[in-house]
């Protein structure tokens, strides 16, 4: 007769509206920060073009990052 095996993990129940709605604050304000630094520095030097996509560049990377983070214990 063999014995069945404890698994120590909680299962998993799936993502909640308080986290969705927790990871859409952080997203918004994980784009929009670094949005409005590059927009400041690019007029600051005189290319607010090109701050502004730095800006979008590095805010949605940095959203993108913080998906993972958020979300990878459930992949």
């Amino acid at each position: 007769m063999s014995t069945p095996t404890h698994d120590p993990r909680p299962p998993v129940s799936g993502v909640g509206y308080a986290e969705m709605l927790g990871l859409g604050l952080v997203l918004a304000v994980a784009v929009t920060i670094p949005l409005l630094l590059g927009w400041q520095l690019g007029a600051v030097a005189g290319a607010p073009t090109a701050g502004i996509l730095a800006g979008l560049v590095l805010g949605i990377v940095a959203a993108g990052w913080i998906v993972y983070l958020r979300l990878r214990r459930y992949w």
